[in-house]
């Protein structure tokens, strides 16, 4: 099994800490009417910053269009970021 055909990786975001709960709530709840599950990235986190990170695990980066298009229409003023999974390699790898 190759790196490209391994099990899927994860799809981060992260909400505005200014972001309205209702609105944030809003947010997930459309991401789980279209199949996506987030979570916290730290959920006993209590700095704002990275209290703010969700994850959607197990999806394929091929998923990541259609989780920016569902978290589109609120704005960069509420989502500041959505990425795909990182392109790692071991080092000394070949």
């Amino acid at each position: 099994m190759t790196c490209a055909t391994m099990a899927p990786m994860a799809i981060k975001f992260k909400v505005a800490e200014s972001a309205p709960a209702d609105v944030v709530a809003k947010m997930l709840a459309n991401l789980a009417e279209h199949g996506f599950v987030a979570q916290r990235l730290f959920p006993k986190q209590d700095r704002p910053k990275l209290a703010s990170i969700y994850v959607i695990r197990g999806e394929p980066d091929e998923s990541l269009p259609a989780v920016k298009a569902v978290l589109a229409p609120f704005g960069t003023s509420t989502v500041e970021y959505v990425e795909g999974s990182a392109d790692r390699h071991i080092a000394g790898a070949g």
